[in-house]
């Protein structure tokens, strides 16, 4: 048996058999450092979406209880 090699750059990661398994490709992508600036940015942008949304949610509920105290007082007025 041939050992397990991780080779970075163009060189393909083969295992015991000699095609690339997918043990091997998960060690592949733990090793390597190229990807990994891609996650963090969708991390962030997911954290900042996420912040945004229940930021507009609370923005909406207040702006709701203004138009219905302006309805109300305008309602009252009225009468």
């Amino acid at each position: 048996m041939r050992r397990l090699t991780i080779t970075r750059g163009d060189n393909a990661t083969t295992g015991f058999l000699g095609d690339a398994t997918m043990l091997t490709a998960v060690k592949r992508v733990l090793v390597e450092e190229e990807g990994q600036d891609l996650i963090e940015y969708a991390l962030l942008a997911a954290f900042i979406a996420l912040a945004a949304v229940a930021a507009i949610t609370q923005l909406g509920t207040a702006i709701n209880n203004i138009y219905t105290r302006i309805s109300s007082t305008v309602d009252s007025a009225g009468s």
